[in-house]
């Protein structure tokens, strides 16, 4: 009897981990693609063919000395908001984007190119 009841709990513990497991893997893949969708839309906005039509994002970029516009400014954004309004998980998710560059502190972004000319 005691060996039958330790077995079903040992039984109920694997299913219990393995079920945990596999909601660590689903909150990890959902944060996965909210990084992605958030490197996506960021390169959008500071790309070439947006840059040229968006006066506010480019005037933002002009009043600063160095081009750099605050990650804060990007939560404003109504887009932004249904992603995420945390400054530190869109800084994470443009570590590795090849339009835009942090600063160092990771609260500031600029375009890694400067603006060309209208095409």
């Amino acid at each position: 009897m005691e060996t039958e009841s330790g077995n079903q709990e040992k039984l109920m513990e694997e299913e219990s981990t393995e079920k945990k497991k596999e909601v660590e893997k689903k909150k990890r893949s959902r944060v996965k693609q909210v990084l992605a969708d958030i490197a996506k839309q960021v390169d959008f906005w500071f790309g070439d063919a947006n840059l040229h039509k968006d006066r506010f994002l480019r005037e933002q970029i002009e009043k600063s000395r160095d081009g750099y516009v605050d990650i804060s400014l990007l939560v404003s954004f109504n887009k932004m908001k249904k992603l995420t309004t945390d400054g530190k998980l869109i800084a994470r998710a443009l570590r590795s984007s090849a339009v835009v560059e942090l600063d160092l502190e990771g609260t500031r972004i600029r375009r890694k190119k400067p603006l060309g000319e209208r095409p």
